[in-house]
């Protein structure tokens, strides 16, 4: 569920070609390390056309996926507060930032509210993406320090 979207899906989750695009840039350094420091090393990654990944482009992918499990962290701990069960809770969590829909039915009508809430926040975080809800936050704490 974390991993399986395609890009051009609307699955959440983290996109295969994110995932492409950590283990090429893995292999890149890799080979950065071993060969001359002169040498011209080809960082491409071929989808639907072809991409020349630069810094930025690995910065960005390498940032999206440290704040997704970052979510997915901080939300597991806040709904095992609640609920012991690990397994269920680590599940019921990665198809809910994800957008999946499946569930364990560990969630149901009489959840605490606050567990309620940071469902809402991963279902809502995973459909839109992270970059459309940190923009969102990140203005809004500017208008907030701007008065």
């Amino acid at each position: 569920m974390v991993i399986g979207a395609g890009s051009g899906s609307t699955g959440g989750g983290i996109k295969w070609i994110r995932i492409g695009i950590m283990v090429k840039s893995v292999w890149w350094e890799i080979k950065s390390f071993l060969l001359p420091q002169r040498a011209v090393i080809s960082r491409k990654v071929h989808h639907i056309k072809t991409i020349n990944a630069d810094d930025n482009l690995l910065k960005l992918t390498g940032l999206f996926v440290f704040v997704y499990l970052m979510v997915y962290i901080i939300s597991s701990i806040i709904v095992m507060f609640y609920y012991h069960n690990v397994s269920q809770v680590l599940f019921e969590v990665a198809s809910a930032v994800s957008n999946v829909g499946l569930t364990s039915s560990l969630i149901t009508s009489t959840s605490p509210v606050i567990v309620k809430l940071t469902f809402i926040a991963d279902m809502w975080i995973g459909r839109l993406e992270i970059w459309p809800v940190l923009l969102l936050l990140a203005i809004g704490v500017s208008n907030i320090l701007r008065r």
